[in-house]
């Protein structure tokens, strides 16, 4: 049977990003109810109607504004701390942040009708957007420096990251900035609604052009984040089973044998391309040919492998060879056993004549 495997840590962590994204949806949602049962006997030309539509927008995008400071903070501790984590964490982090800014723009998008007045919370939206660019952005350029999640891509240079992330910088400095000219333009309309602050790029010196060159190096010098290959083999199984014996397997009769290879992926990085063969190498070097499927195993996951049937004689004594390998050769697993398929027991059949005297 495979082993049952745990997540590692970067992949436990989606779970608590993704609360930190449905709990202020949630409770946004609660408030568009609100906003909406507020307007329904409110004329769209009144002071009183705008008034409401600008304070139910602010406490809109000040509830995104609370997940999207959470996201920042997050990010701000991946640019300090990212080269000291093992693989799978950093990679996993990034996908979670760039979710969570992809989904925060939604999010406020959602909350464009009825619209604020004038236009005023233009820049809130598009203080996310370019929040959402800028993180996709990172995300491309860090796990391009490391080949990809396969680590075999052809890496990004050291220049080509630089400038990305130096764009993505800037992207950063400017969705802060209309962030703030949206909490202006908010404070200015009907009502003055206020809305929460948000800003991403809190402290400069993460972002500074020295800070960058130095992140680029340490990823790709970082021990913890070079890519690692490591399959296993954790069962192999035949159909029939052979019987409890010890030396080599005593398989029962049979013409054909079909092999269950149970393999997990012990490395850092994903497998695309994994080759499982099979054979049966019979005692004088002769066998059925051997059989191969290609299968793809994420870092840390398992997968199982029919291969088969594998045609045998009967009475014939052989060698199982099991290997898995991806492309590159490095991290390849094998597994080797001896068998010998049963004949059935010969069957002796005895005739018995008896004679009757004759009567006198």
């Amino acid at each position: 049977m495979a082993r049952t495997r745990r997540r590692g840590d970067g992949r436990s962590r989606w779970g608590r990003a993704l609360v930190r994204v449905v709990l202020p949806a949630v409770a946004a949602a609660v408030v568009v109810g609100f906003v909406a049962g507020a307007l329904k006997d409110i004329g769209p030309a009144s002071g009183p109607y705008r008034r409401a539509v600008d304070r139910g927008y602010a406490a809109l995008v000040s509830s995104v504004a609370a997940d999207s400071n959470s996201t920042g903070q997050a990010l701000d501790a991946l640019m300090a701390d990212g080269p000291s984590l093992e693989r799978g964490v950093f990679f996993s982090t990034l996908d979670t942040l760039a979710t969570q800014a992809a989904a925060q723009t939604r999010q406020l998008e959602g909350f464009s009708s009825p619209a604020p007045d004038a236009g005023a919370g233009s820049g809130c939206q598009s203080a996310m957007a370019g929040r959402a660019a800028a993180t996709a952005g990172i995300r491309r350029a860090l796990q391009g420096l490391l080949g990809g999640t396969t680590g075999t891509s052809s890496p990004l240079s050291l220049g080509t990251a630089y400038l990305d992330l130096k764009a993505a910088a800037g992207t950063l400095d400017r969705a802060d900035a209309a962030w703030a000219s949206c909490r202006r333009s908010m404070g200015r309309a009907p009502g003055r609604p206020e809305v929460a602050a948000s800003r991403w790029i809190g402290d400069p010196r993460l972002w500074s052009p020295l800070a960058l060159t130095e992140l680029v190096d340490a990823v790709v010098d970082s021990p913890t984040l070079l890519a690692h290959e490591a399959l296993a083999i954790d069962a192999v199984d035949m159909v029939p089973a052979p019987l409890p014996a010890s030396g080599a397997a005593q398989v029962p009769t049979t013409d054909s044998i079909s092999v269950h290879v149970a393999l997990s992926d012990d490395g850092n990085v994903d497998e695309p391309g994994v080759v499982v063969r099979a054979v049966f190498v019979g005692a004088s070097g002769g066998g059925p040919p051997p059989e191969s499927a290609t299968v793809a195993v994420d870092t840390g996951r398992s997968r199982a492998v029919l291969l088969g049937p594998f045609a045998v004689v009967p009475g014939s004594a052989y060698t199982l060879e099991v290997t898995v390998a991806p492309p590159s050769g490095l991290g390849a697993a094998s597994y080797a056993t001896a068998l010998q398929v049963l004949t059935n027991p010969t069957t002796t059949t005895t005739t018995t004549t008896t004679t009757t005297p004759g009567r006198s």
